[in-house]
């Protein structure tokens, strides 16, 4: 599990340092919802267009600051798939779950999550090359 999360993590710096993309990380982190009574700690989390602004901050508390733009999940025994109400109803922009032989991508629309093919960092995050995750195609 640590292994697959390390190698997302640094696939993802990699690629935003590649492309000039500015990234802040949150790992392990508690990022908590007073209103909501709710918090979450994810495996890896990052921000993108905020991240100059997230860079300072010690604590994130969602009642005041924005939510992570994605969060990786690796659960290789339990689901992760509870998790995505959770991060729903915190405004997590994008989930990559992983649980150990494949990885999906998540985008939220609407309040919900769909499946997506295709990173919003870049497309050229996908699984087209098969080299990201196994969307499958009929």
């Amino acid at each position: 599990m640590k292994k697959i999360k390390s190698l997302l993590g640094a696939l993802i710096i990699a690629y935003c340092e590649e492309r000039e993309i500015d990234v802040e990380t949150v790992a392990s982190t508690t990022i908590r919802r007073t209103d909501l009574e709710r918090g979450f700690e994810t495996d890896e989390s990052y921000y993108f267009e905020l991240a100059e602004q997230m860079r300072a901050k010690e604590d994130i508390n969602l009642n005041i600051d924005a939510p992570p733009e994605l969060v990786v999940e690796v659960e290789i025994i339990r689901s992760a798939i509870a998790k995505l109400e959770l991060f729903a109803s915190m405004g997590v922009l994008e989930v990559w779950r992983h649980d150990g032989a494949s990885l999906q991508m998540f985008r939220l629309k609407h309040g919900e999550y769909e499946s997506i093919c295709a990173s919003r960092i870049s497309s050229r995050l996908s699984n087209r090359t098969g080299s990201i995750t196994s969307c499958r195609t009929t």
